[in-house]
């Protein structure tokens, strides 16, 4: 949300300077923008592409340079020298993200944020083709008034935003290891413009009325729906999740710790639990048996290196952990969740046997326990078959 803000921020500023409307005001906002876009996410950087786009096509059309405007953009990624050490630091992370870059998440994209608008999309589409029609005899009358076109730079301004997830999927590729599709975020601002500009719907203002209406109306009206059943896109974490683990710990084997087997449940019952979940919980962090079942070990890392000193959460490793106990109870997300969970398949790989005691939706309470005869160290052991966990074998 920041980063997109401060992206619009930063156009807004610099459409400003194009037309001369409080120049110095404007370029102090154009680099301030930029500088606090590229100083919330690192991706934050690439909105340096569709201005630098747009200022350059201006430059060409009115055949000159405006200093000013170059000089903001470079002054407004200071800040990355400033950040040079996390950077550094963080680029160990990026030979096992959790989310390695793919080419297919170009399309998957534009498919993620464009799907939902198909209705309303739709819907405009056919008022407009209806207007065009009904009016079409009226087009040439001396009163009408047609808004002014988007100038070419600013439509170059704005196909720069759209291009942006390409961008990042690039960078990914050669150079960062991590894409997720919220970093490519500011692209929703280029088909903003566009669309908002289009020449079709700028003849009527009753029809820009009813058009900002329809798209109001259908966000509402999708809210409305998330609220009464809540997705796991808009609520990844409800109340009743929360409330499950209390539940289903209140009185069950109190003696036993309560192993969670993927992050995020164990940040979200850090912070959100009850007091006797956050007495039991622990997580058992292990970046080699991570990489081993799941391809990467960024998550581990980061439960090491920042929730346990930061925010002083019940991290341990996982082999002194193991050695120290026999049995304990399992409880995590095993379906949404399941690209984090590599604890029960490490656990059958050991010969330890886990039994199922209670399942709601994504959430699994299962009890380990050592089996008889059981090794303790399986670093090369193959991975289980399946990382699903399964009733007593």
């Amino acid at each position: 949300g920041l980063l997109l803000g401060f992206c619009a921020l930063a156009l807004v500023s610099w459409q400003s300077v194009t037309l001369n409307r409080r120049r110095s005001i404007s370029l102090v906002s154009l680099g301030a923008s930029v500088a606090a876009a590229v100083s919330t996410q690192y991706y934050g950087v690439l909105v340096l592409l569709p201005l630098a786009v747009g200022e350059g096509v201006l430059s060409l059309i009115r055949r000159r340079f405006d200093i000013a405007v170059w000089a903001a953009l470079a002054v407004s990624i200071v800040p990355l020298a400033l950040q040079l050490p996390l950077i550094r630091a963080g680029a160990s992370y990026s030979s096992a993200f959790w989310s390695p870059p793919q080419w297919v998440n170009v399309p998957d994209f534009y498919t993620d944020l464009l799907t939902p608008a198909i209705v309303p999309i739709a819907f405009i589409l056919v008022l407009g083709g209806i207007y065009s029609m009904m009016a079409g005899s009226d087009q040439g009358d001396a009163g009408t008034s047609t808004p002014r076109v988007l100038p070419w730079h600013e439509v170059a301004a704005a196909g720069g935003f759209i291009i942006i997830p390409v961008v990042c999927v690039v960078l990914a590729k050669v150079s960062t290891g991590a894409f997720v599709n919220r970093y490519a975020i500011p692209a929703v601002i280029g088909f903003a413009v566009l669309v908002g500009s289009a020449t079709a719907f700028r003849r009527s203002a009753a029809l820009r009325l009813v058009i900002a209406v329809s798209l109001t109306g259908w966000f509402l009206l999708s809210q409305a729906r998330e609220f009464i059943e809540p997705t796991g896109f808009s609520m990844p974490v409800s109340q009743a999740q929360v409330n499950r683990a209390t539940e289903w710990l209140a009185n069950r084997d109190r003696d036993l710790p309560v192993v969670v087997a993927d992050a995020q449940t164990f940040a979200v019952l850090s912070h959100y639990g009850s007091g006797e979940v956050k007495s039991r919980i622990v997580y058992l962090a292990d970046p080699d048996l991570a990489l081993k079942h799941l391809g990467h070990d960024s998550v581990e890392r980061g439960m090491l290196d920042l929730l346990r000193p930061w925010f002083h959460m019940n991290v341990v490793e996982f082999e002194p952990y193991m050695a120290a106990h026999s049995r304990f109870l399992v409880y995590g997300n095993f379906v949404r969740l399941s690209f984090l969970n590599w604890l029960v398949p490490e656990l059958h790989a050991r010969g330890w046997r886990t039994e199922l005691l209670n399942r709601a939706g994504d959430n699994l309470l299962l009890v380990a326990y050592r089996d008889h005869g059981a090794t303790r160290a399986a670093h090369h052991a193959p991975p289980a078959s399946s990382p699903a966990p399964v009733p007593a074998q």
